[in-house]
């Protein structure tokens, strides 16, 4: 396999790429997207037209030393394993992965793949949650042998390995019952409709309601920390910005982008302040 290096930093990671023979695999920051020398895959903002880059035939470029990446998922490791030519699995999970990484989890089960590939995909994100990688701001971070394990991993679920399968239902259920646990209101506005949260797990992509409606709106408050998230179904696409609403209400501390946006750092806003973002939100549905 090649070396896979990530970075969240566009010029540290073209520098790494420098004079090699390189891939890069969602290497987007914004508008700015690091170029590979042999092949570029990138899909969001202006190039949201190409294709997702985990269904690229599994096909290797040959020569390739170095692929470069702005994020590990499972979207830029398919991508990244299709160049190495390893890509496991039947096309119909792939393009599964392909509608998440899109359209969102809380969309998942609309795809026509669900239904055959939903427990792969659960094992692959139950063991993806405990390979979490710390993008480096700064220089890179060289990320093979995670990628390698990926892999491996794939191939595991993709031959009915049945503990991983097993921790996929596991992992699932887990999530169920955190988004129980923090559940607090669904508050229907017009046809719009705002969820709300509070507890420990970021709960941001918690969009489909119990009556099976998605929302147009998650507010999560960290019940430790007492920051508040406002995220938006349709992202930066939404006919309201989150961080117009947040920086409203608690100043221009407040950051993110239009479609996802938080308050001040540090700063412990009280269920006081969810009262807020959610009165401001639901008054900005009816306006």
């Amino acid at each position: 396999m090649a070396q896979i290096v990530v970075s969240a930093s566009p010029v540290a990671l073209s520098a790494a790429l420098e004079g090699k023979r390189s891939v890069t695999v969602e290497a987007e920051y914004g508008d700015v997207v690091v170029e590979g020398s042999l092949l570029t895959l990138a899909h969001h903002g202006s190039r949201s037209g190409n294709p997702v880059p985990c269904t690229r035939e599994n096909a290797l470029v040959e020569g390739v030393e170095v692929v470069g990446l702005s994020h590990v998922d499972l979207d830029a490791l398919g991508g990244v394993l299709s160049v190495c030519g390893r890509k496991p699995g039947p096309a119909g999970f792939w393009a599964l992965a392909a509608h998440v990484d899109v359209n969102g989890s809380h969309k998942a089960q609309d795809h026509e793949a669900w239904a055959a590939h939903h427990l792969e995909l659960q094992a692959y994100h139950a063991w993806s949650s405990t390979r979490r990688v710390q993008v480096p701001r700064e220089g890179v971070l060289d990320v093979t042998e995670i990628a390698d394990e990926g892999c491996k991993v794939l191939e595991a679920i993709f031959g009915g390995d049945a503990v991983l399968l097993a921790q996929g239902e596991t992992w699932a259920s887990g999530t169920r019952d955190a988004e129980a646990a923090a559940w607090i209101e669904d508050i229907v506005v017009l046809d719009r409709a705002v969820r709300v949260f509070a507890g420990l797990v970021f709960g941001s992509a918690w969009y489909r309601m119990k009556s099976g409606q998605v929302a147009d709106a998650v507010v999560w408050y960290n019940t430790r920390t007492g920051e508040i998230n406002l995220s938006f179904e349709a992202g930066d696409n939404s006919p309201v910005s989150a961080v117009e609403v947040m920086q409203t209400l608690f100043g221009p501390l407040a950051g993110g982008r239009r479609g996802i946006a938080g308050g001040p750092r540090g700063v412990r806003l009280g269920l006081d302040g969810l009262v807020r973002v959610v009165g401001e939100v639901t008054a900005r549905f009816i306006i």
